[in-house]
């Protein structure tokens, strides 16, 4: 099992209440146009600073579990689900520290839902690493009943793409050109 294997369509969720719950719905918000040629500084550090936390905290995700017994696999989901969470936890914080005054309409409303994405997030992962910790698991199917509730929870959160997807075009383009770690956007 890897936990790339682990997504709600593979495997219904018959206990749901062992898995986290992301705490709230957020309304996407959707930006306007950028104004002018260039993202500003303000955007730059911003996106910058999220592109870098969200690739070092994906960069745990899917570790290879195969041929481990199923206490091994528990521990590795436990530690991944800690890095993961921590990592997140971590690019919130540091994403509300920095200037929102980007320079595209609904700026500072999307800097504050994605961060708040990330957050709980953050937040998701650290709990599944409880709650999965917390677990007796005789198979691997008993673990990945916890692991998909528990992925199921970060795409609640935002996690899907953190609103990104409501981007403006001309946003979106700037942060890919403009800023490095989110070249791939």
């Amino acid at each position: 099992m890897t936990t790339e294997e682990a997504t709600p369509e593979e495997s219904p969720i018959a206990e749901e209440s062992a898995a986290p719950k992301a705490s709230t719905t957020r309304e996407p918000v959707t930006t306007g146009p950028l104004e002018g040629e260039e993202l500003n500084a303000a955007g730059v550090a911003w996106f910058g600073a999220f592109c870098t936390g969200v690739a070092k905290a994906t960069s745990f995700a899917g570790p290879d579990t195969t041929g481990m017994a199923i206490g091994e696999v528990t521990d590795t989901v436990v530690t991944t689900y800690q890095s993961i969470g921590g990592s997140f936890t971590e690019t919130g914080q540091a994403l509300a520290a920095l200037d929102t005054a980007m320079n595209f309409e609904n700026a500072d409303a999307f800097a504050a839902s994605s961060t708040s994405a990330v957050d709980e997030v953050g937040a998701v992962y650290t709990q599944g690493s409880e709650t999965v910790a917390a677990g007796t698991y005789a198979t691997e199917a008993e673990l990945l009943k916890v692991v998909n509730a528990t992925e199921a929870s970060v795409v609640s959160a935002g996690g899907g793409d953190f609103g990104l997807s409501n981007l403006d075009d001309t946003v979106l383009a700037s942060v890919g050109a403009q800023v490095p770690a989110c070249a791939e956007l």
